[in-house]
């Protein structure tokens, strides 16, 4: 009898560790992911809209129309071009239906700094509080959009330009995370490719995934 309880237990306590990771792994989080028509890099894009997904939650694509956008990689130190889809047009997202912002980095990021739509996306973003996370060229978008004035966000460049202008000023580590208390969103940046693992884990740890 006695070894009977001891195993009933044992599976009891499997059955709630089961439920506990399935309720842990689970999210209704939608992150709204900004890219360009061509020139988003797969290595700081794709893996984090993975790692998103794999917690359970939901990433929209978005670039300025609404056709599949050109993605590349590197082979022998050769551009791989492919396409991804993008789900919604700029001019036609409704910002309070995302909990957070993503701008990864590529070739081509930097178009996305300059069209007005993308800008009014991140600043009502910001306006609602919404974690913001780039990385490489995304971050030079975020400080086009004039949302990290007075903060710190990363970069490769040892001197970078938005320092001389007076838009951002440079973090101390390849990945920080700029808490939101006084600025409202907390902005979560990263300088390169390499940076990607450390990059999804203190994202996904400001999301609480």
């Amino acid at each position: 009898m006695r070894r009977i309880l001891h195993w009933t237990g044992v599976l009891t306590t499997l059955m709630i560790l089961l439920a506990t990771s399935v309720i842990a792994w689970s999210s209704d989080l939608t992150v709204l992911a900004i890219i360009p028509t061509s020139g988003t890099y797969v290595g700081e894009f794709t893996p984090i809209v993975e790692a998103l997904e794999d917690r359970g939650a939901t990433v929209v694509v978005t670039a300025a129309v609404l056709s599949d956008a050109r993605v590349y990689t590197f082979e022998d130190e050769s551009y791989v071009w492919d396409t991804t889809t993008v789900d919604i047009a700029f001019s036609d997202v409704v910002v309070e239906e995302y909990d957070a912002i993503f701008i990864p980095g590529g070739n081509g990021v930097l178009a996305v700094g300059f069209d007005e739509e993308a800008k009014r996306i991140v600043r009502e973003a910001v306006a609602l509080g919404l974690p913001i996370a780039a990385i490489c060229g995304g971050v030079d978008v975020m400080v086009q959009h004039g949302i990290a004035k007075g903060r710190q966000v990363c970069s490769e460049q040892t001197d970078p330009w938005f320092v001389h202008q007076g838009l951002a000023r440079k973090a101390p580590t390849r990945v920080w995370v700029s808490e939101g208390e006084r600025w409202k969103s907390t902005l979560v940046t990263a300088a390169g490719p390499e940076d990607v693992p450390v990059f999804i884990r203190e994202f996904l740890k400001v999301l609480g995934l």
